[in-house]
């Protein structure tokens, strides 16, 4: 007897989460998935103005690089 009281009662507690819970849950889940997937945070936000610089430094050199080979080497570029 004691142990069907305590089937009965997992089963409207599963019941209870199961319906009312776990939908709640879920939902609130995804909702916040597609908030992180659509929004930059700082740090984000931070690496991409680091590497923005980082390339704009890069083609500054290659650009002093090139003058330096034109003036010293002219026709580097066809040898290429």
């Amino acid at each position: 007897m004691a142990f069907m009281v305590i089937i009965i009662l997992f089963i409207i507690i599963f019941s209870l989460f199961a319906f009312f819970v776990l939908p709640i849950w879920l939902w609130m889940h995804y909702r916040n998935q597609r908030y992180q997937r659509t929004h930059i945070n700082k740090q984000d936000m931070y690496n991409i103005e680091e590497l923005t610089e980082q390339a704009q430094r890069i083609n500054q050199r290659i650009s002093v690089i090139e003058a330096i080979l034109d003036e010293d080497q002219p026709g580097w570029r066809e040898r290429l």
